[in-house]
């Protein structure tokens, strides 16, 4: 077939194609005019949102992350061509991911790219970040960092990374950022380093100080500053990001853990709560069922607590190791019956998310070893419902679930027997509320009581 021939019959076949789709060829020679790949660069994203439900990072079509607040996805590496990626999250009320934001990159070989999601959530801003992409050979005895503001309600903040120890002085920072931007890169030698966050121009106003921390060697990393959250104990949320995958989170010096103690078990009776071997000093006095406290800073470290009798050391009726670290708020439950006591350490998540209702239910009734937990909207019949949880045993983890803003009730029955023990429990939910529910033995035995565990 000759050129000419060739040409013709690919116009026929364009007049044929009913949906418009567009047919090309090039001249004889079979050249193309599709784009060739010189290499590949790396994409990921933070999500900056405080109160946004994850959010996902597609390239055109194709899904390759998701973050969490203060999350950042893992890096993807595709070819040096040009992308539109597409940001896509559920919406308050939705059952499907709508797109919220989309970025159109030229991409140039060897580049790390990193987009910055900020701002509102149903049109949020994108901001994007390139640095050089580094193949490290692993024998440097260096590292590269630079420092990223992620902090809506912060200032412009002046950065100072040194050895521990050494007092900040004017002109000594190592950068100056302002909100959605990032600095430069920096090449600095291994060792340890403390990470220091001061008002711009004036290193005496010291926002935030880090405990020291040595990042690795041969490796690039960024350190972002976030608004605090209702899970966060210190005045700033640092995260440190590795350009490889992983997450470090930077406290306080002076950062501790917040733990409250939730009495949860009908047949401890009122206590006394120690964390010193000789049992000399209490944290609690008279903690009574039902009694939740508040929130207790404690330092970071193990602990062998201690539940006695109420003025009695000498009647030591629970015994428990738990290990806290700083900057963690913690919630800690006795439960169980006699022979039978324990204690559940865990982290409640209470961070507000607009879309959505967090709720959590602990079951601690001691009379009801196995239970069912319902939650149907506001007159509906468990007789044809599923249970949202079953066989929710004494002291079994946590149990949690995103919900909708809309009266509910709450059932608890014996397992896969629908006999209710407590319920209907009505709630009204409000999009961003954070509720937790607990179950208790009730002076009737043949019943529990759900009772709402009220927020800090």
């Amino acid at each position: 077939m000759d050129c000419q021939s060739h040409r013709m019959k690919n116009k026929l076949l364009l007049l044929g194609q009913l949906a418009g789709v567009v047919l090309l060829v090039t001249a004889c020679a079979g050249e193309s005019n599709f784009p060739t790949a010189t290499g590949s660069a790396t994409f990921r994203f933070v999500n900056a949102i405080p109160t946004s439900p994850s959010i996902a990072l597609l390239i055109e079509q194709q899904a390759i992350g998701t973050a969490d607040y203060k999350g950042i996805s893992a890096p993807a590496e595709f070819d040096d061509l040009d992308y539109t990626f597409n940001f896509e999250t559920l919406l308050a009320g939705e059952l499907t991911r709508t797109r919220v934001a989309s970025k159109f990159v030229d991409t140039q070989i060897d580049l790390a790219y990193t987009f910055l999601v900020s701002g509102d959530l149903a049109t949020p801003t994108i901001t994007l970040w390139e640095a050089p992409r580094r193949e490290w050979v692993g024998t440097e005895t260096v590292f590269e960092m630079r420092f990223a503001h992620a902090a809506e309600t912060l200032g412009t903040v002046d950065v100072y990374f040194q050895a521990p120890g050494v007092v900040p002085v004017l002109g000594n920072q190592i950068a100056s950022v302002q909100f959605t931007n990032v600095s430069a890169t920096v090449e600095l030698p291994s060792g340890n380093y403390v990470l220091i966050i001061t008002a711009p121009n004036d290193p005496s106003v010291v926002l935030f100080t880090s405990a020291s921390f040595a990042p690795v060697a041969a490796a690039g990393y960024t350190i972002a500053l976030f608004d605090v959250d209702a899970n966060d104990v210190d005045p700033i949320s640092v995260r440190q990001f590795a350009d490889n995958g992983g997450t470090l989170r930077i406290v306080h010096v002076n950062s501790t853990p917040e733990v409250r103690f939730v009495h949860a078990s009908s047949n401890l009776g009122t206590s006394d709560v120690y964390t010193d071997d000789m049992l000399m000093d209490p944290i609690l006095t008279n903690h009574m069922y039902r009694d939740v406290t508040a929130e207790l800073p404690l330092a970071a470290k193990a602990y062998s607590l201690a539940y006695t009798a109420a003025g009695n050391v000498g009647s030591i009726l629970l015994e428990d190791d738990i290990l806290i670290a700083a900057g963690i708020r913690y919630e800690y439950y006795a439960i169980g019956e006699i022979g039978a006591l324990g204690g559940f350490l865990w982290q409640p998540d209470r961070r507000s998310v607009e879309t959505l209702v967090k709720f959590s239910f602990l079951h601690t009734a001691t009379n009801h070893n196995s239970v069912d937990l319902y939650i149907v909207p506001d007159g509906g019949d468990i007789a044809t419902s599923f249970p949202r949880f079953s066989n929710l045993t004494i002291g079994s983890a946590p149990v949690s679930v995103d919900l909708r803003a809309e009266n509910l009730e709450l059932y608890l029955t014996t397992n896969a027997v629908k006999t209710v023990i407590a319920g209907p429990i009505a709630i009204s939910p409000a999009l961003g509320d954070v509720v937790s529910y607990t179950s208790y033995d009730n002076v009737d035995p043949a019943i529990a009581d759900v009772v709402e565990i009220p927020l800090p």
